[in-house]
């Protein structure tokens, strides 16, 4: 678990993935998505914070403020 202590801190668990195959579907869709045109691209600020989306879909009982709030918090005390 030491390689991926990040800042001293050490995980509880570690996930590790080994891909062996990857198969993309239709590459005419994800080219006529623009994904990569960035005309198409929306502005940041225009998104809604995970208080507003957890708040817009029923799944929280406080104000989106306060949502925003904890989570900031929460990564700060433990996020690394």
């Amino acid at each position: 678990m030491n390689r991926f202590a990040i800042a001293r801190k050490h995980p509880r668990s570690v996930v590790i993935v080994d891909v062996a195959d990857v198969y993309l579907h239709c590459s005419k869709a994800l080219k006529r998505s623009d994904l990569w045109n960035p005309d198409k691209h929306v502005a940041q600020s225009t998104l809604p914070t995970w208080g507003e989306m957890l708040r817009n879909q029923g799944r929280a009982f406080a104000p989106a403020k306060l949502i925003d709030f904890i989570i900031k918090q929460d990564a700060k005390r433990n996020l690394y």
